[in-house]
Parts: C-alpha cells; structure tokens; sequence
C-alpha cells in the first residue's frame, strides 16, 4: 500500500479531479482540459458555463468544448422545453440542428429580452437576424429562413412591449402578434412614440385582417391622418371592409368635390372618397354601383375614378350592366353627369370634351375593364360613333381588357393609325406612345411588324417623333418572335438605348425558344434587376400558352418580383380566360392575401375580371 502511495506521488500515474496534469495523467472519468483534470459533465454545470449548460443543453466537455452528448441532455436544455422539441446534430442542441455560435443563435437573444439592460440589444440582433433571413430567402416574407426563425422568436418577441420589437413583428408580418397590433393602434396618438413605426403595424394588419382591428381602423380614417399614413391605411380599410360600414363608405364617396377650395382639403377629400371606393369594392357592394358609376364619370372626380373603376370591376356583372345602361344613354346618370360637366364649364375646369362624348368614352372603358365578352358590341360602337379622337384613344387603350379577336385588335390598330400623335388620352398620358405601351398585352406576335411599320413610316423629324417610336420599339421587341423584324425601326431611333433589352429579348428566345413553361418559369423568377427578361418572358407565356397553362401563370404572378412581369402575367392569365375563371379567381384572391399583396389594382382588376367573366 505504501508503494502504491508513492507511485502516486512520485510517479503520476493518475492526477484527480482538480490536479494538474501537465502530461494529461487523469484518473478514470476525467479528462485533462486547460492543465487540470476535470469531470466532463460537473465541468460543464459550473461557473461560467453553468447557465449556457442548463439552457442549451451543453453539459458535457468533449475536444475542450461544452456539448450536448445525448438526445437526453438536449431534451432537458430549459429552451428545449419552453420551444419544443430540439435536435442533437455533432454536439448541437437547436430547433433545427443546424449550429451557430451563441450571438448568431437567435434563442440566445430571445433570452436576453428576459434581462432589461441587454433587451434593446438583443431585439436588434434579431432585427439584424431578421433581414439576414429575409435576404436568404430573396425577400419571401414566408421563406423556409424566415419561417424558422420566427418559431423561434415570433411568440416571445410578441409579449415585448417596445416599438423596436412592434415593428420587427410588423415587418414579417407574424400572425401571433396581431393583438399586440391592435393594442398599438388603440393607444396610437400622432406625434407620439408610435408614429414612426405606424405605417408598418397598418401594413401587417392590412395582411393579417384581424377582426378586432375594424374598429379602431375606421375610427383612425375618420379622424383623419398624415400623408405618412395616408397608404397603408387605405389599405386597412380595404382590407377589412365589413357589410356594417357599407352606408357610410357610399355616404362618404357621394360628397362634393371643390377643385377650386383649400388644396389640402381637396386632396383630404380625394384620399377619403378612394379609400372608400376600394373598400366598397372589396364588398362587392351593388348598392354602391350608382355612386361609383358617377365617380367614374364625373368631370370633378378624375383623381377618384380610377379606383372606383377598380371597385366596378370587382362587382363584375351588375356593374357592368350599369355602365352598359348609361353607354345607352337609359339611365338617369346620363343626366347627373351632363349637369356636372356644365358645372364643371362653368366652374372653368380643363373640360375639353363634349358632355356625350366624355360620358360615353368614360363608360365604355368601365365596360372594357370589366372585361365581358357580352360588352364587346358595345364597346365597339362607342369607339366607332360615340366619341371623338380623345375618347377613342381611352377606350383602345382599355380594349386589352375584354377577350381578344381579330376586330377587337383591328379596332386597335384603326385607333391608333388615325389618332394625333399627340393626343392627350389623360392628364397624366399623352400620345399614341401610351396605346404602343399596351400593345403587347393582346398577345399578338403580328403586332410587332406592323408596329415597326407605322413607326418607320411616320412623317416629321426625328427629335419630335422619338418618344413614339421609341415605345412603338419597346413594345414590338418584347412582342416579337424574331428581332430582324425591328431592326429598320432600332436605325431611327437612340439605338445604345435599345440595345441591352435586344440583348436579353436575343438570349431569353435561344434558351426558351418556344417553350411556355420556360417562359414562365423566367418571368416567376424575375425581380427589379431583371425586369426586361421578366416582362419578355411574361408576353411570351401569354403569346404561347394555352388555357391549360393558367395555373403555372397564376402561381407565377404571385411569385415574381418584377413589377412590369406581374402586370403582363395578369394579362396573360385574362387572356387565356376568355370565359372567366371564378375558381381560379377565388384561389389567387386567397393566395394574394396570404402574402400582403392583394393591395395593387393590377391584381385586384385580374381576380375582378377572371370572376365578372365567369358570371351567368
């Protein structure tokens, strides 16, 4: 006994818990770790690495680290059973098993929001985590990156009180926040802390719908708001319009407008009457058919007429025959809107078109954009007798949205060939440049010859015929199947301008060639920076495709992230729906919604028109 004692003091052989070993001598069970023998599981549940071990399971010492060894030590990290159920991947304990050092490890930060001095700390880290997701998922708010991390973050982020964290949760418009939304539009006061964050808390509830956020909107847009809130609150509006607001909406858009008053008040009223025109389309409300119909007409009302044209295409049908009834000239708005154009003389607006005349064009275009095919008689006979070259113009520009054939695009083309140059088709558009601009949503590759054609045929110099030759380029290089067609029409024009959109129109044909489910693959993917390919591809899809590819159009129409694609797939989709498409209608809305985008009259007028066409 008493060798074995000296062995062991002079010789080594095995250092106990706490001893040096500077040759790595331990006794059975320890492990050797910075000079001291150490037992790997006591190690790790005491200081410093006691609270780390208790909340990330990482309680025992393996290759000079604190791991999780077994599915049972994860199992029994405090964050595994206040989060669910974690993975053990080579040592790490997480969510997903996938590890990350302590600061990119979002739980980390989740717990620091326990602790008041590190909290704004820890919710920008989540911020920064935040826009990283975002990033990795191409800015998919509903990304596989993103939705991982708010399994992690979403509810405890939630009980956070600060506008920082209100408006992380607003941003990614996270569902099990929407009672914190609400509680910060009751206790919203302008100016106050809350102001700088408003617009995306009405944003997320605009997407998120809440019930118990009705209330609160309409008291808000009653009250009146900033020019900061102005959007994102129309959008709740709409949004969450209820049966119950209906009286006050169409009471709201029937008011008087002063064009000559105080600019602010004008602009006030303007704001309020559109907002209520989408809310009452987003009722299908045919009580407000009338009242919309005059806002659509009236000379007084031109800033408000676009959105209750919206509104008329989502009714569908018994607006449709409204319009169709005035077109006629059978219905007593035949006289309101006569009386208010004489007011409007009077009043010395810019009123440059005959009382008929504009009454006529104005509801043969909300006859177009609701988009029947029963319509097409009529809206032709407009074009034709009904109105002059103004009027004419207005309504070939809405001709793309009734169901194409050969004498609705040859009623396009005798439009565009007769009309001044410059004809003023809005306040905002004038010239025939504006009908070269929706050319390409007939979907008509003929088009393009015929475009390079009229352009190169024109007379004048070159300076004043420039801006319509080069829309009259534009269109027929994204309409063409072959770009020897436009080449005379490039010599006469800036042709550096050009020469990158031939460049993509050039490559996107040889890898597609005539495949439609490449085209729309391409446009699906586009995004800002691609948005010439993305638009190319979205007319090719609809020049090429068949009734039997508008699920693959629609399911890119909610998917892209270019601007000018999703409007050219909404068209495509009309196209190849002469007849109307309620289920598909009814699915888009749904999806649109789900992803905070059924907000855009692009897409708004595309489900309108697929379900007006479908009605009996």
């Amino acid at each position: 006994m008493r060798w074995l004692a000296a062995c062991a003091l002079v010789a080594g052989c095995a250092a106990g818990e706490g001893e040096p070993c500077p040759k790595g001598e331990c006794a059975s069970s320890l492990v050797c770790h910075e000079g001291k023998c150490v037992h790997p599981e006591r190690f790790c549940r005491g200081e410093p690495h006691a609270e780390r071990c208790t909340r990330d399971g990482l309680c025992t010492l393996f290759e000079g680290h604190c791991m999780a060894k077994s599915q049972a030590e994860c199992d029994a990290a405090t964050r595994c059973k206040d989060y669910g159920h974690c993975k053990l991947e080579n040592g790490c304990c997480s969510r997903d098993g996938v590890c990350r050092t302590e600061e990119e490890d979002p739980i980390t930060h989740v717990y620091r929001l326990r602790d008041p001095g590190r909290r704004a700390a820890a919710v920008d880290k989540l911020v920064t985590l935040y826009e990283s997701a975002l990033a990795r998922d191409g800015g998919d708010r509903h990304g596989k990156h993103v939705r991982a991390l708010f399994a992690d973050i979403g509810e405890p982020l939630s009980k956070e009180k600060s506008p920082r964290a209100l408006e992380l949760l607003a941003r990614a418009r996270f569902a099990g926040a929407a009672p914190a939304f609400v509680e910060a539009l009751r206790n919203y006061k302008p100016g106050g802390e809350l102001e700088p964050i408003m617009p995306e808390v009405l944003s997320a509830i605009a997407a998120l719908r809440p019930a118990a956020a009705r209330e609160p909107v309409l008291r808000l847009f009653e009250s009146g708001v900033s020019e900061k809130l102005a959007y994102p609150l129309s959008n709740a509006v709409a949004a969450l319009a209820h049966p119950g607001w209906e009286s006050a909406l169409i009471k709201q858009l029937e008011r008087p407008v002063a064009p000559q008053g105080d600019a602010k008040a004008l602009q006030s009223e303007l704001y309020r009457q559109r907002t209520a025109a989408r809310a009452l389309g987003r009722l299908r409300s045919e009580k407000a058919i009338e009242p919309l119909m005059a806002a659509a007409l009236s000379p007084f009302k031109e800033d408000v007429a676009p959105a209750a044209i919206e509104a008329l295409v989502l009714i569908g049908k018994p607006a449709a025959e409204t319009a169709a009834a005035v077109l006629r000239g059978d219905h007593p708005l035949v006289a309101v809107t006569d009386e208010q154009h004489k007011s409007a003389l009077e009043a010395e607006l810019d009123v440059i078109t005959p009382a008929e005349k504009h009454r006529n064009a104005a509801a043969a275009v909300v006859l177009a954009r609701i988009g029947r095919k029963d319509a097409v008689p009529l809206v032709l006979e407009a074009l034709d007798k009904k109105t002059e070259d103004i009027g004419k113009a207005r309504i070939a520009r809405a001709l793309v949205h009734l169901p194409h054939d050969k004498e609705l695009i040859d009623a396009f083309k005798r439009v565009y060939e007769r009309a001044p140059l410059d004809v003023p088709i809005s306040r905002e558009r004038a010239g025939i440049d504006a009908l070269a601009e929706v050319a390409p949503s007939f979907f008509d590759s003929t088009l393009a010859p015929w475009l390079v054609e009229r352009a190169v045929g024109w007379k004048g110099t070159d300076t004043d015929l420039a801006p319509f030759r080069d829309a009259a380029l534009g269109a027929a290089i994204i309409l063409t199947h072959d770009l020897a067609e436009v080449d005379r029409l490039a010599q006469l024009v800036a042709a550096a301008k050009h020469e990158s959109d031939q460049a993509v129109a050039k490559d996107l044909l040889a890898t597609c060639k005539r495949n439609t489910a490449c085209f729309i693959e391409a446009a699906q993917k586009g995004d800002a920076k691609q948005d010439a390919r993305a638009k190319k591809a979205a007319v090719m899809a609809g020049v090429l495709g068949k009734p039997a590819d508008r699920r693959a159009i629609a399911d890119a129409l909610v998917q892209t992230h270019s601007r000018p694609a999703q409007q050219m797939l909404a068209d495509a989709l009309c196209h190849l729906a002469p007849e109307g498409d309620a289920a598909l209608a009814a699915d888009l809305q749904k999806r649109l919604e789900e992803h905070a985008a059924f907000d855009d009259p692009i897409v708004v007028e595309t489900v309108g028109r697929l379900r007006a066409r479908a009605q009996p």
